[in-house]
């Protein structure tokens, strides 16, 4: 099986110029590779650094140093280097990213928001917004809210509808911030439920969770950042072991 990501010497630094220019190392030297379909999980005390991997990979964030080598159909491109065009094309035609927060435009349905993801990865005008129904249903979103705006729902509902944003035309690679952090059991199990589906369709996945279960139940390999960086092998009760000795 080939590699759909390659990660080496990822780093961030952060000058923080209302302190006289102090630097803070938010992340350094992450190395990885993400095979097609495969899960790793990301893990770490507050402030270690996961959410920077992930804006970096999506370029909301510069990396200081490194190298992201992403295989696209059309040839390998430097996430962390390439033009923002080219980012922006990836975005829109095969990776996806769900974010802690919700951003949407007032006023823009959430089915709406849902379908937009089909349409820029060149789904049918006639064929998107009912994938995007099916979509909303799967993650529990009541149908009487699907011509609202997402704004007006609860944190929840908002986490559910930027999963579904995310996932919408089987994006090639997700990455994925705190999917369940305001999610109660039941939603919990609906995303995990999308994600291994997500993974059976070839997605490669990268989250980011404190939430040790759905680790314990998705995940194929765990990049723990402590003291630097090193990847624990296995899931379930595996990678529980491996928590525990480290």
């Amino acid at each position: 099986m080939g590699e759909l990501l390659r990660v080496t010497g990822l780093t961030k630094v952060f000058k923080l110029h209302l302190l006289g220019g102090r630097e803070v190392v938010a992340c350094r030297d992450i190395e990885f590779v993400l095979r097609p379909g495969e899960i790793l999980g990301i893990q770490g005390p507050s402030g270690a650094g996961k959410s920077t991997i992930l804006k970096c990979l999506y370029r909301t964030c510069l990396a200081t140093a490194g190298q992201a080598w992403h295989r696209s159909p059309d040839g390998s491109v430097d996430l962390l280097q390439a033009p923002a065009q080219t980012i922006l094309a990836l975005r829109r035609s095969e990776i996806g990213y769900v974010s802690q927060f919700l951003r949407v435009v007032p006023r823009v349905s959430a089915l709406q928001v849902v379908a937009e993801g089909f349409l820029c990865k060149g789904w049918r005008e006639s064929r998107a917004p009912q994938e995007a129904a099916r979509l909303l249903e799967h993650l529990k979103i009541p149908a009487d809210l699907w011509e609202a705006s997402p704004c007006t729902f609860s944190g929840g509902e908002q986490q559910r509808v930027n999963v579904a944003r995310a996932s919408a035309g089987w994006p090639r690679l997700l990455l994925m911030d705190e999917p369940t952090a305001s999610l109660d059991q039941e939603s919990k199990r609906t995303v995990q439920e999308l994600i291994l589906e997500l993974k059976r369709r070839g997605t490669s996945i990268v989250v980011v969770s404190h939430d040790r279960h759905t680790f314990n139940q998705i995940t194929d390999r765990v990049l723990h950042l402590n003291r630097g960086a090193e990847v624990r092998a296995g899931r379930g009760r595996e990678y529980a072991k491996a928590a525990a000795d480290h």
